[in-house]
C-alpha cells in the first residue's frame, strides 16, 4: 500500500453549489484546515484522482484550485484555535 502523504488543498470557488460539492469531494480526505483551506491525507494516486475530479468540479475561468505537498521534514507552526493532525488515528470509509 503506497504511503499516505499530507496536502494543502486550497480553492476559490465562486459558484455556491460548485464549492459546495468540492467541500463534500474534499470531505474524504481532509483531516484538518477551515472552509476552503484545508489538510488533506492523500496517497499519490489519490491526489491524481483528486486533481482530475477537482478538474472537473470547478469552472476554469471563474474558480482555482492549489494542491500543494507539505514536507514532513519541515516544523510546523500555528496560532489560534485550531489544532493541526497530530498523526494519530484516521479511518477512510
Amino acid at each position: 500500500m503506497a504511503q499516505r502523504g499530507l496536502y494543502l488543498v486550497c480553492y476559490d470557488v465562486s459558484s455556491n453549489r460548485q464549492r459546495v460539492r468540492v467541500q463534500r469531494y474534499l470531505a474524504q480526505y481532509r483531516v484538518g484546515g477551515q472552509k476552503s483551506v484545508c489538510e488533506c491525507l492523500m496517497t499519490p494516486n489519490e491526489v491524481l484522482a483528486c486533481l482530475a475530479q477537482l478538474r472537473a468540479l470547478i469552472d476554469p475561468q471563474t474558480d482555482r484550485v492549489h494542491v500543494v505537498a507539505l514536507d514532513p521534514r519541515m516544523p510546523r507552526e500555528g496560532w489560534g484555535k485550531g489544532r493541526p493532525w497530530d498523526g494519530g488515528p484516521l479511518m477512510v470509509v
